[in-house]
């Protein structure tokens, strides 16, 4: 739980969210909030798109569980040889804490809305804070939230697309960054990686499947 709300010259309150906090707490260094919540416009907006991303990297995530998309060593929690199908053990434990993660939150948005705590689905789940964004934004419990969200989201994609910059392109590292330029992918570099906007390698896995499937 955030314990303060922190205050720039102006009186303007600063941003609470995972990004900010981040940069750390010097001048400049973290945001003035939108009115009336406890985010900056840059990490509210990194707020949703994760709401947004979650649900479809808990399915790609199903994928993994049975080595669907990653060709790294399958995990296992049995001792002894493997027998059976190939179990990802690092993709089952991301799918249940993005579960519990967002039923968390979720619960804690209803209590303040007197509503019915929704449904334990991840689509659900995922859908009613998305919807709830500004309200959980607004909670003082924000700076939590945006953490734990954030580095959820950032490891059920490494889980998800562990090789995502070479292999799932088919393409030697260079032309995958000639290639989000020439596109004009949406993009930020975070401790010396960049990470493209995840609609937008989408949109080009899709290209290059219908270039190498056309006759």
């Amino acid at each position: 739980m955030s314990q303060r709300h922190e205050l720039v010259g102006s009186r303007k309150p600063l941003c609470e969210g995972e990004a900010c906090s981040k940069n750390g707490t010097g001048p400049g260094r973290r945001h003035g909030t939108v009115p009336g919540l406890r985010l900056c416009p840059g990490c509210r907006e990194q707020l949703v798109t994760a709401l947004a991303d979650l649900p479809a990297l808990y399915t790609a995530c199903e994928r993994v569980l049975s080595g669907g998309i990653s060709r790294r060593p399958r995990e296992t929690r049995a001792a002894g040889p493997s027998h059976g199908l190939p179990f990802n053990g690092a993709a089952a434990d991301v799918r249940a804490e993005i579960v519990t993660c967002l039923s968390s939150w979720s619960g804690l948005v209803a209590d303040g809305r007197h509503l019915t705590a929704p449904q334990r689905s991840v689509q659900v789940l995922a859908g009613f804070l998305h919807r709830n964004a500004d309200r959980l934004a607004a909670h003082p419990a924000v700076a939590e939230a945006t953490e734990e969200i954030a580095r959820l989201t950032r490891r059920a994609r490494r889980v998800a697309y562990p090789d995502q910059a070479g292999r799932l392109w088919s393409a030697p590292t260079g032309t995958v960054y000639r290639l989000a330029s020439q596109q004009r992918r949406r993009r930020r570099s975070r401790a010396g990686r960049t990470y493209y906007a995840e609609s937008d390698v989408r949109v080009s896995f899709s290209r290059r499947a219908g270039l190498s499937s056309a006759p």
